[in-house]
């Protein structure tokens, strides 16, 4: 019924104008699995600790945590509810944005619009900042994190809240399938 030979890897690292850091990341996948490690600067306030994910089926490891990811489908709604580090985490998925509430962090959303040629994205968090966001892409690279083939991934961010400069990003992509 299911080929379980197959999967996709993809490693990808962004540079941050804004931040002035680097992120990395590889991420794995099949059907039934998932693997995934990040590290760099912009890992949400965790002390730069390299971010780490293995799921099997139902059953999610988050670094040294054990919890159990239960998927509900609600009419083109993806809501998905699981506890990682002692916190309640909700995520609700739309066609064109993504809703999360995270116990103790607060919430987040966000919207995007394809737009000529790229993807323009707006991106609020309560408490924290809002920004909006243009990318394009070079070659055939994903965008918003989903694993894609060889390519760059560009993007220009202006934060909402303050005054601040623009920021750009650039994101090289590498995948094959397996």
């Amino acid at each position: 019924m299911y080929d379980l030979d197959k999967g996709t890897v993809n490693v990808s690292a962004m540079y941050n104008t804004r931040h002035h850091t680097v992120d990395s990341s590889v991420v794995a996948r099949g059907d039934f699995w998932r693997l995934e490690s990040s590290r760099g600067g912009s890992n949400n306030g965790n002390d730069n600790a390299p971010g780490f994910l293995i799921q099997l089926g139902p059953l999610l490891f988050v670094r040294d945590s054990t919890t159990l990811l239960l998927p509900i489908n609600l009419s083109k709604q993806h809501l998905i509810w699981y506890a990682y580090d002692h916190k309640a985490f909700m995520d609700v998925e739309f066609s064109n944005g993504q809703f999360r509430y995270v116990a103790g962090e607060g919430i987040t959303a966000s919207g995007f619009l394809p737009l000529f040629g790229g993807l323009l994205q707006a991106h609020g968090k309560i408490p924290g900042e809002t920004k909006l966001s243009f990318s394009f892409k070079i070659g055939r690279s994903k965008l918003n994190g989903e694993v894609g083939s060889s390519g760059v991934v560009v993007t220009m961010e202006k934060p909402l809240d303050n005054m601040g400069p623009p920021s750009l990003s650039v994101q090289l992509n590498g995948g094959l399938e397996f």
